[in-house]
C-alpha cells in the first residue's frame, strides 16, 4: 500500500496500534490502522440425483481446470447468498442451500472457504465468463486428475463417498489437515 485510502498521505508506517496484538500499517498523518486481513471464499457443491456440477475455469488460475462454483464473499452479503450468487454467476443454475459443508483455511493464499451442500433447482442463464463449461459428473466420472485445486479433490472424494451412505460430515480445519466433525442424515 503507498497512499492512505482515507486521507491520501504516503506517510505510512508498520507499527504495533495500542490494544492490538499485531503490527499493522498505520498513517502517519490522519492515524488510520489499515487491516489486511483474509479473504472468504464462498461456494458450494451443486448436487442433482447422483451427479454435481462443475465449472472449468475459462480464468487464471487454473485456467482450464475443473473445481465448484465459487468466489468471493461480497460486503453485505451472507455467506449462503454469496454462494447461490456464485452458482449463478459460475453455472447459470439456481440452486437451494442444504447445509454447511466444509469450513477451511488456505493459509498460504490468505483465504478461508466456507462450502455449502446446495440442490439444483433450475437452469436459468447461461454460465458466465468465469467457465468454459459447465458438465455434470458422477462419482465414477469425477475429472480428479484436472481438479483446479487439492484440497477440492480432497472435498469432492470425501463428498462422494458420504453420498454413498447419506450422511455427511462438516469438515473444519486447513487446506491439508483438519477433520470431519458431526455425522448428519441427508
Amino acid at each position: 500500500m503507498n497512499y492512505c485510502s482515507p486521507c491520501g498521505s504516503s506517510k505510512l508506517q508498520s507499527e504495533l496500534p495500542i490494544g492490538d496484538t499485531h503490527s499493522r500499517l498505520v498513517c502517519v498523518q490522519c492515524a488510520h490502522v489499515h487491516y489486511n486481513n483474509p479473504t472468504i471464499i464462498c461456494g458450494c457443491i451443486i448436487e442433482q440425483d447422483d451427479k454435481i456440477a462443475l465449472c472449468l475455469r475459462a480464468i487464471e488460475p487454473q485456467k482450464n481446470t475443473w473445481t465448484i462454483a465459487a468466489g468471493y464473499l461480497e460486503v453485505g452479503e451472507s455467506t449462503e447468498i454469496a454462494a447461490q450468487r456464485e452458482a449463478l454467476e459460475e453455472t447459470g443454475m439456481e440452486v437451494e442451500i442444504q447445509g454447511l459443508y466444509s469450513v477451511f483455511n488456505v493459509q498460504h493464499m490468505h483465504q478461508v472457504y466456507i462450502i455449502y451442500r446446495a440442490q439444483f433447482l433450475r437452469q436459468t442463464q447461461k454460465a458466465g465468463p468465469e467457465s468454459a463449461a459447465v458438465a455434470w459428473f458422477t462419482e465414477q466420472t469425477l475429472p480428479l486428475n484436472q481438479l483446479a485445486y487439492p484440497t477440492i479433490k480432497t472435498m469432492l472424494v470425501r463428498h462422494a463417498k458420504e453420498r454413498k451412505n447419506g450422511r455427511f460430515g462438516l469438515y473444519q480445519g486447513d487446506a491439508g489437515s483438519g477433520r470431519v466433525i458431526g455425522l448428519h442424515p441427508n
